[in-house]
């Protein structure tokens, strides 16, 4: 079977029943990249040969500000992914405004300026400009390398990244009722397309095309693997960390973290070390923030109301705003799998927790036996085997 795929233009792609045979007939031409499909059968996504150009090429120099840029998020009540847009409150400011009529001096901290600072830098630069006009916010920048646009225009977010080199990938991403990620490369496309009916995976390498859709990114995790990894490396060689896996090792790191934060009680001595924080010694003040720092994963909660109230001194405040601003850079990684934890009820499955004796040190196997005790009346203290097996006669989940 061949596909002629010169003629045809992908726009929005619907999750509707019918995509599922039009991807069997998938025509494809975006901004320029052409792709031959001559067969659907088992192939590998990348060669050895490609995944290092992946991992080396142009856009890798700028995948830090993309992704934060993206920072992808999970919206718990609606189950879709969507892209964070409240750390670009920057880009609204009358300081922008003024961008139009001079060159960018002033907005450097905002990640879309720390991502055309790195274009500019890393994509051999021939060309930037900025403008504003009726409302729709545009960067621009051209290199040898890389080439970007940014456009913003109330809601409506659009991301270009061109790697004019090789591997010659283009990264599309648009934000609007939806959000659309499109990653076109040589005989290669990865999209993953979210409406307010579900979400959509599409890969297509070579002669190989893989498709699912699902009502949530989780569900569709869960339900295509392969496709789930496969666009996840991907979309990471790009700049795009797409939300993780249950199965993940971080994700089952942090979820016997915040079920440990649950049983964390000594609030008295979190108190008495917030309180020394004003002691007259320096010392003591020193050692009292390392003590609440070792201690925030499991007190975040009790540490973040205490900074709400007025109780506190500024000694005291500043050193707890500079306790929770490193502990949450060094956990940046974490947020994801905090995200899967919570979008997926992980505290609450009973055999997930039980899978998760055999990753606990010994302060947190002691944590899980208190909780799966008193949550489902039943007592095999450290005995893993017989918690599974207890879960698999039961399926209390």
């Amino acid at each position: 079977m061949n596909l002629n795929l010169n003629k045809a233009k992908m726009k929005s792609v619907y999750l509707t029943p019918a995509f599922f045979v039009m991807t069997l007939l998938l025509v494809v031409e975006f901004n320029g990249f052409s792709f031959a499909i001559s067969a659907i059968q088992e192939s590998q996504v990348t060669s050895d040969d490609d995944a290092t150009a992946l991992e080396n090429g142009p856009m890798q120099k700028v995948a830090p500000p993309v992704m934060q840029i993206l920072k992808m998020k999970f919206d718990l009540d609606r189950k879709v992914v969507f892209i964070d847009q409240k750390s670009w409150g920057e880009l609204e400011t009358p300081e922008f405004q003024n961008l139009a009529i001079g060159p960018p001096r002033r907005l450097m901290a905002d990640p879309i300026s720390k991502l055309f600072s790195s274009v500019r830098k890393s994509g051999g630069m021939r060309s930037s400009s900025t403008s504003v006009s009726g409302g729709r916010k545009t960067m621009k920048s051209a290199g040898a390398d890389l080439s970007c646009e940014v456009s913003l225009a109330g809601d409506r977010f659009e991301l270009r990244v061109d790697e004019v080199s090789d591997p010659g990938r283009t990264l599309d991403v648009r934000c609007a009722e939806g959000t659309r990620i499109l990653l076109t490369g040589k005989n290669t496309l990865a999209m993953l397309n979210q409406t307010d009916v579900g979400i959509m995976g599409v890969l297509i390498d070579g002669e190989k095309v893989i498709s699912d859709s699902a009502s949530d990114y989780y569900v569709l995790s869960k339900k295509n693997p392969e496709l789930h990894d496969k666009l996840s490396a991907l979309f990471r060689h790009a700049g795009v960390d797409l939300p993780l896996a249950v199965s993940e090792p971080a994700v089952k790191r942090v979820a016997l973290r915040m079920l440990g934060s649950l049983y964390s009680t000594d609030v008295t001595g979190l108190s008495k070390l917030i309180e020394q924080l004003d002691a007259a010694e320096f010392s003591t003040r020193e050692e009292a923030s390392k003590e609440i720092e070792a201690l925030f994963p499991n007190f975040e909660g009790a540490i973040l109301k205490k900074l709400e109230s007025d109780e506190l001194s500024i000694e005291a405040r500043n050193r707890l705003k500079i306790i929770v601003k490193r502990t949450e850079d060094a956990q940046a990684g974490d947020r994801r799998a905090e995200d899967c934890v919570k979008a997926n009820k992980l505290l609450d499955s009973t055999g997930y927790l039980i899978g998760l004796f055999e990753i606990a040190d010994e302060q947190s196997r002691l944590i899980l036996i208190r909780h799966l005790t008193k949550t489902t009346n039943q007592n095999f203290g450290d005995d893993s085997q017989k918690w599974q097996q207890w879960w698999r006669e039961n399926k209390v989940d």
